[in-house]
């Protein structure tokens, strides 16, 4: 079954919301809808037990709530993305991981409506100037901040014992971990300058 502040709500009542009365791939692409919306509002969308919520509270939200207002300071394209997570009838709800990285590709459109019951057949392939530089503007702040990131963690980790390490053992603990984490970083900022170009 799974958490319940994670399940689908086809796994409540197949019959109304599953896909011929079955529950399918659709569950997965429900809990990460409540992952990413989780993730930018910093609350579980439904509601959290571990926070005074009963089954029952759980249940009817997942069966009802409408939360387009909790959506409303999500940027696109993750607003768009979703909210085609979160409808409520598995067989109008995103079918596949490849239709969300559509939407974070720019491939397909961004609804303005949210929660939209119908999907949309338009698909655009061309990223326009303005969703590139805001992608490599997003891009520019990230690398960084996983260089920091990783730089702290290469500082945290635990160094060999002094009696039992020698000058290049130290000096291969702290130097190899920090200059593969700079070129991972960079090469993540090659790739999307390419991609982007």
């Amino acid at each position: 079954m799974g958490t319940m502040e994670y399940m689908s709500p086809e796994q409540f009542d197949t019959n109304k919301f599953g896909i011929d009365g079955k529950i399918g791939v659709g569950v997965d692409i429900w809990s990460l809808g409540v992952i990413l919306h989780e993730l930018f509002t910093g609350e579980l969308p439904f509601g959290n037990r571990h926070e005074g919520a009963t089954h029952e509270q759980l249940l009817f939200k997942i069966l009802q709530k409408d939360i387009r207002s909790d959506l409303e300071d999500v940027p696109e394209p993750f607003r768009t993305l979703i909210s085609r997570c979160l409808v409520r009838k598995a067989a109008q709800r995103a079918r596949s991981a490849r239709e969300l990285i559509d939407y974070l590709d720019g491939k397909r459109p961004l609804s303005p409506e949210l929660l939209s019951e119908e999907l949309s057949t338009t698909t655009s392939n061309v990223l326009t100037s303005a969703e590139k530089k805001r992608h490599l503007l997003r891009s520019l702040c990230l690398t960084p901040l996983y260089l920091v990131w990783a730089a702290y963690q290469c500082q945290n980790s635990t160094p060999p014992q002094p009696d039992k390490a020698d000058a290049l053992t130290e000096l291969i603990w702290w130097a190899v971990p920090a200059w593969l984490s700079v070129c991972v970083g960079v090469l993540l900022l090659v790739m999307l300058l390419l991609w982007l170009l």
